[in-house]
């Protein structure tokens, strides 16, 4: 685990339905980062992500009961201020829909198809975590910590 991991203090959030799915991708991400908060509905993952600006990466399931991973990823990316930046990664077991005609753009995300190993998923969400570093730190006028 990289110190800037440590120091920024940012959480990443898991969303997923199937319990079981969840407990594993929360068990497998926490290995390398401390904080990892889980929702298993698109509501109360739109509610972390609403009310914590420390999430820094969002990792979620394309197809959720509700509301898509991916209608839900790019809300949430496009509500958030730089200063509170917030990356998405998309888990699929299909290919990335195109959007709808005349519907808005989709968030950039990081695509991981099922099914995946852990590293792969490691490496997608230190990606995401390492832009969302740079996009906060950019909004401060800062620089992101060594490595992030």
């Amino acid at each position: 685990m990289t110190g800037d991991v440590m120091e920024a203090g940012l959480a990443i959030l898991v969303l997923e339905d199937e319990p079981f799915l969840l407990e594993e991708l929360a068990m497998g991400l926490s290995y390398r980062w401390p904080r990892v908060l889980t929702a298993s509905s698109a509501a109360e993952a739109a509610l972390l992500i609403e009310t914590s600006p420390d999430v820094a990466v969002f990792v979620t399931d394309m197809r959720m009961p509700g509301e898509t991973g991916l209608s839900l990823g790019s809300r949430m990316y496009h509500a958030r201020a730089e200063a509170e930046a917030l990356e998405v990664v998309l888990i699929s077991g299909g290919a990335l829909p195109s959007p709808e005609p005349g519907a808005p753009a989709h968030a950039p995300m990081a695509f991981v198809l099922k099914p995946f190993r852990m590293a792969e998923m490691h490496a997608a969400v230190s990606q995401a975590y390492a832009t969302a570093l740079r996009r906060r730190a950019g909004a401060r006028g800062t620089e992101p910590a060594p490595g992030g």
